[in-house]
């Protein structure tokens, strides 16, 4: 059922409407919200029907109940509605009571209240407490409410309707106290808070909210012994939980720091030890259950996974810093994320994809103790990892940066650990076409791996071929050669002449030679390190595919289609086999054999491959994603090909908005797309083909 209304009021109303209807009704309201305000609620009960107490002495409390089941007994057939209001600790309600003098001591269980001739109402926030006092098919559920109903309980108690009214509905959860609250509080305030400022200040941050639900306001109609600060309400919630189950009050506090759209169990039980989930167990079940009882959390569409409100967390966050607890269960948060979440290499993305918006959350909480910090630094490296993965730069950039900076204070900026961090960092940049920044810091990494580890060390050559890459990238064709140079004849000295990094090297020189139109310097790398990986790594070895796919490229620069077809195709197919169809290196094998299609006029075959590489990477790797991105752009340049103007044009305007808003107007994939762009709108010029360099290192 779902109702604009509280159930406390809508508990009141129907009593109302039971009196109108039958005027001899006696109408008893019990708080129960604790067994003071029991209790208290028994002594008003006793006061207004003149029961006289002979018992004066320490068990007078306990007699009142009896008094007053007495009473209801003796009554002439007159029907009977008790309500038992905010129940939501029904332990004291079903224990026993110290033992009375009377001769049969009476057992004051609360379904033993229950009138002859009356019926009882009990309301409470949790329906795990409700079972203790009724059956199932007693319940009737208040569900949440909807945006409809929480704009028309805000238009209600404000008294006028405003277009900002929704937007505050929806930012408050729907929820009814919160919404009754924020509208006393603009009432009271008048000209100096409107709806849209009241709204404002509830996006501006955490602490701007909980500073706005921790103000006590006093609202009609509601008990006065009860609290009318949202976040104390559920403080008192949160407190029972604690004293009752302590593992689910640990949870909740755990679960506070998450996304919280979708928090998996796999993040809730990884056990810091060994990184796998803790076996299944009946206190995390029942742990969840109560946490749902309580409707802090709720299911999602997802199985084992769950969601809570926004102002739940930051009710949650503000009890554990209130008591001190806020580092300890960031802590824990912190622990379960560094253990569950893996590199971002293409094989951990599933994991990853469930575990990034829970690390995009940790940004915001960076702690204070150096493991931990630590830590999060790991975390933040890995994410940092996976985001540019999947071409979400933005966020790369933020989490790589700031595992820099942390591992940099921490460990001091010789440590590895920085310098991975920095490489990252570089990474991103390069990948946005911020060369300056790229270079800047992989000077300085280079630098200093040279300085730490020495010139032959596999990390100053992995740092000298970065900055060799970045070089490329601007077509500093001599500098990157020179570095590129170096690179492999110290590896070949090193690790020997078929080891695979030096393989690396040799093709990444190769890939500078066939840019420079150096055709047979080129071609006779590749064949080189083709050959030797299929001896080394076999012939189905990710790079020995990666080695004839720049050697098909080589050819396909050169017009030498069959060629190139020949390769590409076995490359694709192999790929398939052995990678998936999914993989992205099989998309790029895929897109590779298109683009020797159109090369060769054969539009029908280029463009059913392009098509279906674009349908895959939109799955795969998102429709924003380069990658998916290079492949719209080929298909209409496909298009334009066959004189489809059109379709051409319109496709490229897609893929130059996006790229407008995802890497600025001046990176070199938005030149790129705008360059396409206007060649197709003057249809006689030939529109630029987009290719994927899978050879450069990362």
């Amino acid at each position: 059922m779902r109702n604009a209304k509280s159930k406390t009021q809508l508990a009141f109303e129907y009593a109302c409407r039971l009196r109108q209807q039958y005027p001899q009704t006696w109408v008893l309201w019990l708080h129960a919200s604790n067994s003071a305000r029991f209790y208290q609620s028994l002594r008003d009960i006793a006061n207004q029907l003149k029961i006289c107490d002979k018992h004066e002495g320490g068990r007078k409390e306990a007699d009142l109940l009896l008094l007053i089941q007495k009473r209801l007994r003796r009554a002439n057939k007159e029907d009977w509605l008790i309500v038992l209001d905010n129940a939501d600790d029904a332990d004291f309600l079903l224990e026993p009571p110290a033992t009375s003098n009377e001769a049969e001591p009476m057992q004051r269980r609360i379904d033993h209240f229950n009138p002859e001739h009356g019926s009882m109402m009990i309301t409470t926030r949790s329906v795990r407490e409700a079972l203790k006092l009724v059956y199932a098919n007693q319940l009737i559920e208040v569900g949440p409410m909807g945006e409809d109903e929480a704009e028309a309980l805000l238009e209600d108690k404000l008294g006028h309707a405003s277009t900002d009214i929704r937007r505050l509905g929806v930012a408050l959860e729907c929820m009814p106290l919160a919404i009754t609250q924020a509208a006393a509080y603009i009432s009271e305030m008048g000209l100096m808070c409107s709806v849209k400022e009241y709204h404002e200040k509830m996006e501006r941050s955490r602490a701007s909210r909980t500073s706005l639900l921790r103000r006590k306001i006093t609202l009609p109609g509601r008990d006065r012994e009860a609290s009318n600060s949202v976040l104390l309400t559920w403080q008192i919630s949160f407190e029972y939980i604690l004293r009752v189950k302590k593992s689910a009050a640990d949870l909740l506090s755990l679960m506070s720091f998450c996304d919280r759209l979708s928090i998996p169990e796999t993040l809730l039980q990884a056990d810091v030890k060994d990184g796998r989930l803790s076996e299944c167990n009946s206190d995390f079940d029942d742990d969840i259950a109560m946490l749902r009882s309580f409707l802090f959390i709720s299911d999602t569409t997802s199985a084992r996974s769950w969601q809570m409100h926004r102002l739940v967390q930051d009710a949650t966050q503000t009890w554990l810093c209130d008591n001190g607890n806020f580092e300890k269960s960031l802590h824990l948060f912190v622990h379960r994320l560094r253990t569950s979440f893996p590199t971002g290499d293409f094989d951990n993305w599933t994991v990853c994809d469930t575990l990034f918006p829970h690390a995009r959350s940790a940004i915001e909480h960076a702690p204070v103790n150096q493991e931990v910090v630590l830590e999060w630094a790991s975390v933040m490296y890995n994410s940092a990892w996976y985001a540019g993965e999947q071409g979400n730069f933005l966020d790369a950039l933020k989490m790589a940066t700031a595992s820099m900076e942390v591992r940099a204070k921490e460990l001091g900026e010789e440590d590895k650990l920085t310098l991975w961090s920095t490489a990252m960092v570089a990474r991103t940049n390069r990948s946005q076409g911020r060369w300056k920044e790229a270079e800047e810091l992989e000077v300085k990494a280079m630098e200093t791996w040279r300085t730490v580890l020495g010139a032959e060390h596999p990390d100053t050559l992995t740092s000298m071929a970065n900055l060799a890459s970045t070089y490329w990238n601007q077509g500093r064709w001599k500098e990157a050669e020179e570095l590129f140079v170096k690179v492999m004849e110290t590896r070949r000295t090193v690790l020997g002449a078929e080891h695979p990094s030096t393989l690396t090297s040799m093709a990444n020189l190769a890939s500078t030679y066939r840019n420079q139109g150096r055709w047979k310097e080129a071609e006779e790398l590749f064949v080189k390190v083709m050959e030797t990986s299929r001896t080394v790594l076999g012939a189905e070895h990710p790079s020995t595919l990666t080695s004839m796919a720049n050697l098909a490229s080589t050819y396909q620069n050169q017009g030498r289609w069959k060629e190139a077809e020949e390769l590409e195709v076995k490359v694709m197919e192999t790929s398939r086999t052995v990678l998936g169809a999914e993989h992205p290196d099989m998309l790029a094998s895929m897109a590779n054999l298109a683009s020797t299609y159109l090369n060769q006029g054969r539009w029908k075959e280029a463009e059913e491959l392009f098509v279906k590489v674009i349908e895959t990477s939109r799955t795969v790797l998102g429709a924003e994603h380069p990658s998916t991105l290079t492949s719209m752009n080929n298909l209409a340049v496909t298009y334009s090909k066959q004189r489809r103007w059109a379709e051409a044009e319109a496709l490229q305007r897609v893929v130059v908005s996006v790229c407008k808003d995802k890497f600025g107007l001046h990176h070199p994939n938005t030149s790129s797309a705008i360059s396409t762009l206007e060649h197709i709108q003057r249809t006689g010029r030939q529109p630029t083909l987009s290719r994927d360099l899978t050879e450069l290192p990362t």
